[in-house]
């Protein structure tokens, strides 16, 4: 039996929405890396070593997926170059729910399940385990989006059936309306 542990290719991505201060010798981006090399050396055990790679986006937005250091870090993921991802907090991935569900289901697709998102902070947290955390996070921001998807479903269903309820089929307007120049009047006026 093989007791040596598999190595573990580590990528630390970072982001900082602003890029004020990042002409600092030590910055954001740099503290946030930093902690990431501190997390994967204190699992080193377990066989965890970082990459040499640098993916940091400093001044860009977590509101989308258009970054140049995200950009470079999914195509490494899917050729395989990447084994885990380190992030200083969830939020560095993504602030968007949509985008989120994206990058989570590529890490599903490449990375085992106890490998999808580790993450760390300074404050005490809720559990010993950072692992445990990460996995809870994730299963949060999942369920999030997924009742964030099924609201958007339940309002398109809505206005389809207020539409179909006032005649219209998406074809031509069932009817027309004038608003009246005096009177400030909305006057219907059917087809």
């Amino acid at each position: 039996m093989n007791n040596e542990k598999k190595t573990i290719r580590c990528a630390i991505y970072t982001r900082k929405s602003v890029s004020e201060g990042l002409d600092m010798d030590f910055n954001s981006l740099d503290a946030q890396r930093e902690a990431g090399v501190n997390y994967i050396a204190s699992q080193k055990a377990e066989g965890w070593i970082p990459i040499d790679k640098h993916y940091d986006d400093g001044g860009y937005t977590g509101g989308n997926m258009e970054r140049p250091a995200l950009s470079e870090l999914l195509p490494d993921i899917k050729k395989r170059l990447v084994d885990m991802v380190v992030v200083y907090k969830v939020d560095r991935l993504s602030r968007s729910l949509m985008d989120f569900a994206k990058i989570v289901e590529l890490f599903e697709s490449h990375f085992s399940k106890q490998r999808i998102l580790s993450t760390f902070s300074k404050g005490k947290s809720i559990s010993r385990n950072p692992q445990k955390m990460g996995d809870i996070e994730r299963l949060i921001l999942i369920t999030l989006k997924t009742q964030t998807q099924k609201n958007r479903l339940t309002f398109s269903k809505t206005v389809l059936i207020y539409n179909q309820m006032a005649g219209w089929t998406g074809l031509e307007p069932a009817a027309s309306c004038v608003t009246g120049r005096r009177s400030n009047q909305l006057n219907y006026h059917p087809n």
